[in-house]
């Protein structure tokens, strides 16, 4: 029996990061957007039972508000069920079950902090149908281009980013 000795290559064109944990200057990154699932698993066709749309800003050092409701911690999480006060925040959707939802989220202008953020919904996935720079322009996802928001053959996901002064669109079936 013969062995062989497999050496590692350092192929420095190849690599993104160092040995020391250091990234690579001019290093390719990865495109999410050109993600797609392996077997088809597109969105429901058409528009949205429901759009909702969401400014996200940090108004003070603690203090995160959608919409200019100002994000609580209920006291009895709504884990605990039907007697959580979180089941009544202003942060807290209500909605109806089999119902297909466009969630449209971006960054405030006048945020003190505009960095990106990791975006999940609590037990469901759902397809990042596009993102992008500035505020959203548009009242629905319906209403952009097709060349800003993919209804084919969109990532499914159960997190994703919100981008840094960006915008985000997603759609579920709750």
């Amino acid at each position: 029996m013969s062995r062989r000795t497999i050496q590692a290559r350092d192929d420095s064109a190849s690599m993104w990061m160092l040995k020391n944990g250091s990234a690579i200057m001019n290093a390719s990154t990865l495109d999410t957007a050109l993600l797609h699932p392996f077997q088809s698993n597109s969105p429901p066709p058409g528009i949205a039972d429901i759009t909702k749309a969401f400014n996200v800003s940090q108004t003070s050092i603690v203090t995160w508000v959608m919409n200019r409701d100002p994000y609580t911690e209920a006291v009895t999480p709504v884990l605990y069920g039907n007697s959580s006060d979180g089941w009544n925040a202003n942060t807290t959707l209500h909605l109806p079950s089999n119902s297909t939802v466009d969630i449209i989220i971006a960054v405030a202008d006048d945020s003190l902090d505009t960095m990106g953020h990791p975006i999940h919904l609590h037990g469901h996935k759902f397809w990042v149908l596009g993102s992008g720079s500035g505020q959203y322009p548009y009242s629905s996802v319906n209403a952009a281009p097709s060349s800003m928001i993919n209804l084919q053959n969109p990532p499914y996901r159960d997190t994703t980013d919100l981008p840094m002064s960006g915008w985000l669109a997603i759609r579920s079936v709750l």
